[in-house]
This record gives structure tokens, C-alpha cells and sequence, in this order.
């Protein structure tokens, strides 16, 4: 009886085992023709990366609980400083970007220290000759931070400049 038990607990072993290995296979071939048929993104000549700022700039986004969408409370929106400075860098390097423009209407800040790695990048993108626009219906204290980095700010002509200091 003992070496049915083995023999048996052998067989479902090697079975659990094709059984993985035909799963690693069919998900391998999956995402290669996935990878396969995704295009790159093409980027036409003098086109402006255009950012759109919402919400505040943290160093880590705080994840969304399933109890907070449910509830209907306010998300307030962050962006990752780390991966706006990377953008920023990243359009810097192409040749194909002239320009960068910055939608701060939606900006509720950050602190001091993402601001100022967001603008030391706004600075190296400016320092590969290409121009950086600001646009906002009202400044504060770090949107204007923000924006004070731009070649040309633009403001609403009913919009409003709160800085405070």
C-alpha cells in the first residue's frame, strides 16, 4: 500500500509539474505577441510635451483604499516628483521636443523640496535651449514656485496672483 502512495503522490507531482510549465509557456507566448503588436509612439517634430499638474506632488503616491473610492469621500490627486523630474529629463534628451508647457490650474502644491527637484528640472530642460510655458487662472505660493522656471507665464485676465510672505 505504501508504494501505491508514492507512486501516486509521483504522479501528481509530475502532473502539477506540466501543468506550470504548460501555464509559464502560454503566458510567455502571450505577452510576446502582445510586445509584438504594441507600436512605439511616435513624436512628431516641434511637438510641446504638455503637463497637466492635478493635485499635489508627493515623493510617494499614498494608495487608494477600496473603502474611500466606495465612500464617495474627495481623492485628491498626487504626482510622484520622482516621475515628473524623469519625464521632464527624459523630453530634455529628445530632440523632437521644443517646448514644454505646464497647466498649473488644477496644482495644489507640494512641498518644498519636490518643488524644488521639479524646478531644477524645469531648468535643465531650459538649458537645452527649449522654451517652458506656464499657464494658470490663479497663482499661489508653489504654483508660482513652479512656473516662476518658465520662459513665459500666462495668467487669466481674471485671474488672480496669492503669494504670501
Amino acid at each position: 500500500m505504501a508504494l501505491l502512495k508514492r507512486i501516486w503522490g509521483l504522479l501528481v507531482a509530475i502532473k502539477d509539474a506540466l501543468a506550470l510549465l504548460a501555464l509559464l509557456l502560454f503566458f510567455g507566448a502571450l505577452a510576446s505577441i502582445l510586445a509584438l503588436q504594441t507600436p512605439a509612439a511616435a513624436i512628431a517634430d516641434g511637438s510641446a510635451l504638455a503637463i497637466e499638474l492635478d493635485g499635489v506632488l508627493v515623493d510617494q503616491a499614498t494608495p487608494i483604499s477600496a473603502l474611500a473610492m466606495v465612500s464617495g469621500d474627495e481623492i485628491i490627486p498626487q504626482t510622484e516628483t520622482a516621475a515628473l523630474v524623469q519625464l521632464i529629463d527624459r523630453a530634455a534628451a529628445d530632440p523632437s521636443i521644443p517646448m514644454l508647457t505646464l497647466d498649473l490650474n488644477r496644482f495644489l502644491g507640494g512641498g518644498l523640496a519636490d518643488l524644488e527637484s521639479v524646478g531644477a528640472a524645469l531648468d535643465r530642460f531650459r538649458g537645452k535651449d527649449k522654451r517652458v510655458e506656464a499657464w494658470a487662472t490663479a497663482y499661489t505660493d508653489d504654483s508660482y514656485a513652479l512656473a516662476a522656471h518658465a520662459d513665459w507665464i500666462g495668467l487669466s485676465p481674471q485671474g488672480t496672483v496669492l503669494l504670501r510672505g
